[in-house]
């Protein structure tokens, strides 16, 4: 402790401000920072420690400071956190002035809510519809087909959520999900969502819209869905995979 507080938090804090710098001026997004806000947090303490035992009546610009922090930490509170339906999001947002910022995406775009916020809004909805779809398949259609997903995040939710809606294991070409492969089946039928049908044409002769699902409130690739029936595909999937790496 008596390490600490002579000044051994100088050259952590001084990393923080050269990443920090960095990333501002590469145009690094916002929570690439956060891995060393840990650190920080740990120096504050001790600091905090060292400023208030000594003294039973701490000096009146510490208190501000403390007061700042706490109305700041509560003004984020609800920003932080699922705390509000998402009307009184947007509300809170845009009563506060926060919206400019807080609703801004890692794209540059900006939404009705903040984006962590935004995209946990909807899966339910979205793997039901997936369930529905695969659940009108006559028998035979759906010993043949498979799930596939377009982006992790669906791929996520109907692993996660597609068991207690008797759904098979999902495929997807996003990111480490490649990886996983696309199993055994040959996929002559695929119920695919976020996927656009021009994508799908290329792999499959028939392609047929069967559910339509919109939310304003999420993030934007996830407010205008498709869930398609694909049939005839070009060739076995387990062929096509190895070309699909690194698309998303």
């Amino acid at each position: 402790m008596a390490v600490a507080r002579a000044g051994s938090g100088t050259t952590p804090a001084r990393t923080a401000l050269a990443a920090f710098a960095t990333l501002l001026l590469l145009h690094g997004k916002h929570y690439y920072l956060g891995p060393i806000y840990p650190v920080l947090f740990g120096i504050g303490a001790v600091l905090a420690d060292g400023a208030w035992s000594g003294w039973r009546r701490p000096a009146p610009s510490r208190r501000a400071c403390v007061v700042l922090q706490v109305a700041w930490g509560a003004l984020l509170w609800p920003v932080g956190l699922p705390l509000l339906a998402p009307e009184r999001m947007e509300s809170y947002t845009r009563r506060t002035g926060l919206a400019p910022f807080a609703n801004g995406t890692n794209t540059g775009g900006t939404l009705r809510l903040p984006q962590d916020y935004a995209d946990m809004l909807g899966w339910e909805d979205r793997v039901e519809a997936v369930a529905r779809v695969y659940a009108s398949l006559d028998p035979v259609r759906r010993t043949k087909a498979v799930i596939i997903a377009g982006n992790w995040g669906e791929a996520g939710a109907l692993d996660l959520l597609g068991p207690r809606h008797g759904l098979p294991g999902v495929i997807s070409p996003s990111g480490s999900y490649w990886f996983f492969g696309p199993g055994t089946k040959r996929a002559e039928v695929a119920v695919t969502i976020g996927i656009g049908e021009e994508g799908l044409r290329r792999y499959y002769g028939k392609v047929t819209a069967a559910a339509h699902l919109t939310n304003t409130w999420t993030v934007r690739e996830e407010q205008d869905l498709t869930v398609y029936v694909c049939e005839e595909p070009v060739g076995a999937i387990q062929d096509v995979w190895p070309t699909l790496a690194g698309r998303n």
